[in-house]
């Protein structure tokens, strides 16, 4: 009569079977909402790309803008240094 009571205990290799059935199939779910997730995430990555493109791209036009006011900097004290050696070349 105590065995009515006792749980049914499969056999060593059956119960191997079911625990790597449940495996498998846990994995391919979880394989493929990560393939899902993977698809939503990599939308982001994209975006950020394209953000870290436009500030690079930013970067580099304020560089260069700066490099080309640098220049015309110069170029105007060139000009100043210029008109004021004439200047003083007319009054000697």
């Amino acid at each position: 009569m105590g065995r009515m009571n006792e749980p049914l205990a499969a056999s060593p290799s059956k119960q191997n079977m079911r625990t790597y059935a449940a495996d498998a199939t846990f994995q391919l779910d979880l394989f493929g909402q990560l393939r899902t997730g993977y698809r939503g995430s990599a939308r982001p990555v994209v975006i950020y790309g394209i953000a870290q493109k436009r500030v690079l791209t930013l970067v580099s036009d304020v560089a260069s803008d700066y490099f080309a006011l640098l220049a015309l900097d110069l170029q105007l004290q060139i000009a100043r240094d210029t008109v004021k050696t004439q200047e003083d070349a007319r009054q000697n």
